[in-house]
Parts: structure tokens; sequence; C-alpha cells
């Protein structure tokens, strides 16, 4: 057996913030997806863990921590992209932890990822939805905001990490903040929970995976002004990358998709300032998908000026209805999560009712100037050292 040390991000979060309770573990990226891995967890328990984890055959490598009760991080390093990774959680209190879990794949290598957002209230319906979405295996997991019904009170995250415990402990998940996960001030309990990458300047981020840049982006801070310019600058690099094809952006608050039970005079300011201010750069650089929750229903909508927007808010809050709107492709009132199938080539997206049934499907096609564009640009840059670069934007 060899050893190898792994990065000790934060341990012991007082418990007057985080509570006193045992959760976990859970994955997230925050440091290259294809080379590493951050498993966190919380025990209130004082004890030494040891952590062991290999790829198939190859020697098992192993750490020991000792957690003083809280929460606790720990990022896994020096991984091979594209591989499964099994991994054991021990305690020397007797609690064990067994899972697995899969690198980001290179610029070429097809994966899947889940979406879903507004799980808060009803817990039995939150499960339903992530069991079918486990059912589909993806390698990673977004939400779009509203995970929880209050993101101060400690055992709402508690629930929220048992529920999807089985799918977290397995597929990384990025978290876009809506209005109920951060109440008050942002730098509250879900940023000690899911930890930031450490490039991100503020409560905004982006990573790739594979051929795919993920923007994830926050409604509850001004639209306009450092957010936008912040924008502007990551679509421009990851748009100028040769190895990227697609670029999905996921917040709370969609542009496109009312609902009738809300007030439109209320929901009108957030709207003009999405469409006035972060619309028109999801055109200009050529952004194909932007996934949104808030409402608590399914909407797709037709292409606006080249991007689809898909709201996939059922995740289990009380359903809303589906308004009039002409920008609507398909729309229906349900519980449901959205399963992605990316490769090179297209993208394919299934919205999954709680029966595990496939309800609705679009595929998505890289636009030919995109493809002409990345093909230059691979030409007359290469591959090598550009893909870092675009990474740390």
């Amino acid at each position: 057996m060899s050893r190898w040390c792994i990065l000790l991000l934060s341990a012991g979060l007082a418990a007057s913030r985080a509570g006193a309770f045992d959760a976990g573990p859970w994955l997230t990226w925050q440091g290259d997806p294809r080379s590493t891995v951050t498993l966190s967890w919380m025990r209130d328990a004082v004890a030494t863990c040891t952590i062991e984890y290999c790829a198939g055959a190859a020697p098992v490598r192993s750490v020991e921590l000792v957690c003083t009760g809280g929460l606790h991080s720990a990022m896994l390093t020096g991984l091979v992209a594209g591989t499964r990774y099994d991994y054991t959680m021990t305690w020397d209190d007797g609690a064990a932890v067994t899972n697995s879990f899969r690198t980001a794949p290179e610029c070429t290598g097809p994966f899947s990822f889940g979406m879903m957002a507004d799980t808060r209230t009803y817990t039995e319906t939150h499960q339903a939805v992530a069991d079918a979405l486990l059912a589909r295996q993806p390698h990673l997991c977004l939400n779009a905001g509203d995970a929880v019904e209050y993101g101060l009170q400690p055992e709402h995250w508690q629930s929220f990490l048992a529920i999807e415990r089985a799918l977290i402990a397995r597929a990384p998940l990025a978290i876009a903040p809506g209005n109920h996960d951060e109440p008050e001030t942002p730098g509250t309990l879900l940023w000690d929970l899911f930890p930031l990458p450490p490039a991100a300047t503020s409560h905004y981020y982006s990573f790739t995976v594979g051929a795919a840049h993920f923007v994830a982006l926050n409604t509850l801070l001004p639209v306009e002004g450092a957010q936008s310019n912040w924008l502007a600058a990551d679509l421009a690099a990851a748009r100028a990358h040769p190895d990227i094809a697609w670029i999905i952006c996921f917040f709370h608050y969609p542009p496109y998709g009312a609902a009738a039970e809300r007030d439109p005079a209320a929901e009108a300011p957030m709207i003009d300032a999405l469409r006035g201010a972060w619309c028109p750069l999801f055109e200009q650089f050529g952004v194909q998908l932007v996934l949104n929750g808030h409402n608590h229903f399914y909407h797709r909508s037709l292409p606006v000026n080249g991007v689809t927007y898909i709201t996939s808010g059922g995740g289990g809050a009380e359903l809303h209805t589906p308004a009039a709107d002409d920008h609507t492709a398909f729309a229906t009132s349900c519980y449901q999560c959205l399963h992605v199938e990316v490769s090179e080539a297209e993208l394919v997206c299934n919205a999954v009712g709680t029966d595990g049934a496939v309800f609705d499907t679009v595929t998505l096609y890289v636009p030919e100037p995109v493809a002409a564009l990345a093909g230059a640009l691979l030409l007359l840059l290469g591959r090598s050292g550009v893909r870092a670069a675009a990474r740390a934007v």
C-alpha cells in the first residue's frame, strides 16, 4: 500500500455555525476536475479518519486525518483523467463509507451531468427526484438554487445532504445560489459546505469538464457591473479555447418562462436585468444552453438568438403553473430533473420525471461557426498550454 498526502482544505468548522450533525461524504471540484476531487463530510465525533482510494488494480493510496469534529474537506490530487476511483473512508470509532467517483475526461471524452433546482420543502419529493437522477448515473450534478428552505438553518442542509448522499458521494455537486439558500448576505453556510474554487473572486465561478465550460452565476448579487464584466471575460476566454465546444450557464432566476402564480410586476426588474445584461453576452459568445430554477415546473424555450433556456425547477417545492410565453417550445408542471449527455458534437438534454421516464428531449449541435473557429484556433495555437490558461479564468 502506498501512502500519498492529500491537501486538507478545512477542518473543524465551528459547531456554532455548522451545527452538530453527521453528513456526507459529498464531492465538489475546487481544482482541475481531470486530476482532483474534494471530499467533504460532517462528523460531530472526534475520530481519526483514513481515506483509501485506487483506480482498478492500481496501488491503493491512503491518508489519515485526525478530525476534531465539525466540517472537514480534503482534496485528492494526482488523479488520472476519465478514470473511475473507488474510495473508502473509515473512522477509528467504527464508522465507514465506501463509494466511487469518476474524474472528468480529457477534452474529447463524453460524459453526462444532471441538474435540479428548488429541491426545498417536500423531502419525499426531493428524494424521488434525486433517485431518478441517480439512476442515470451522471458524472456531475448542478443545482440552480433554492436547494433548501432556509439556508441559515443547519438542519435544512442536513436533510439536503442526507437525501442526495447516494448521488453526490459519487458525482461532484456545483451550486448556483437561490434566494432561499442565502437569505441574508453572501458567505453563509452554503459556501462552507460547498467551497468555491480558489480562483473565484466572488460568489460566482466557472469550470471546464471535457468539451464543456460551465458558468455558475449569482442572481442574488447585482447582475450588472462587476459580475457582468467578469462574465464577459470568462465567456470570451472560453469561446477562444480550441477544446471547448459547449458553454453552459446556470443560475437561479430564469430570463424566459414565467409562472402564473408569480406577480409579473415583481418579477419584471430581474427579468429585464437578465435580458439586458447577460442574455446579450450569451448570444455574443455563443452560449448554447442556459439552465435555471426559481419557477417550480419544467420549461424549455425555443432558441432565442441561438440560446436554449431550460428551467428545471421541479425538485421538491410546491409546483407552479407555466404562464403563456411566446418563447415556449415545451412546458409542463411536474416534479423532474434534467439529464444531459455531452459529446464534442452534441448535447442531448432529457427531462426525467420521478418515475424515471423521459418526457421531453432536445438535442443541440455545435454551430458550424463555433466549430470552424475552434478548428482555426487549434491550428494557430496548438493544444499545449492553452487549456490550463482558460481554466484559470
